[in-house]
């Protein structure tokens, strides 16, 4: 019995523990800015993701300078973990923000789920991937570098 417990732990901490280079991202569920469900079932080229409001909105001016369709010409999505953001603040400032971008938003609200994402403070997390697994994560603090 404590073989089965013993594993069981193990398990969860493996499946909990922060996407590294060759790991797969599992399918997943988020809303966007509007609230629309958006399925995850194959993992994009690429991820561009926020956790701090001051990388964001780097990245919405990036953005902003593209065509509409940019992200998804390019099979890339972007997603701002928010599961951080105060209920209030979300409510009340963020989405209706969120919600004057011509691109689409992937929000994370399950703070699990954030925490496997790689992060650095300050700075944009790039995941590129191949076939499904992840061949780098990069961290930038530009949008030149985007």
């Amino acid at each position: 019995m404590r073989k089965i417990i013993l594993l069981l732990a193990l398990s969860i901490g493996l499946f909990a523990s922060e996407y590294k280079v060759g790991d797969t991202i599992s399918p997943m569920k988020l809303v966007d800015q509007f609230g629309v469900l958006h399925s995850l079932d194959r993992t994009p080229k690429t991820i561009i993701m926020t956790f701090e409001k001051e990388p964001s909105s780097k990245v919405h001016k990036f953005l902003a300078t593209k065509p509409n369709d940019f992200l998804a010409t390019n099979n890339a999505t972007f997603i701002a973990e928010i599961s951080q953001m105060p209920a209030f603040v979300t409510k009340m400032f963020a989405l209706p923000k969120m919600r004057t971008y011509n691109h689409p938003i992937l929000l994370i609200n399950d703070e699990n789920l954030g925490e496997r994402f790689p992060a650095e403070e300050g700075k944009i997390t790039i995941i590129r991937s191949e076939n499904g697994k992840i061949k780098s994560i990069n961290f930038v603090s530009n949008i030149i570098a985007l």
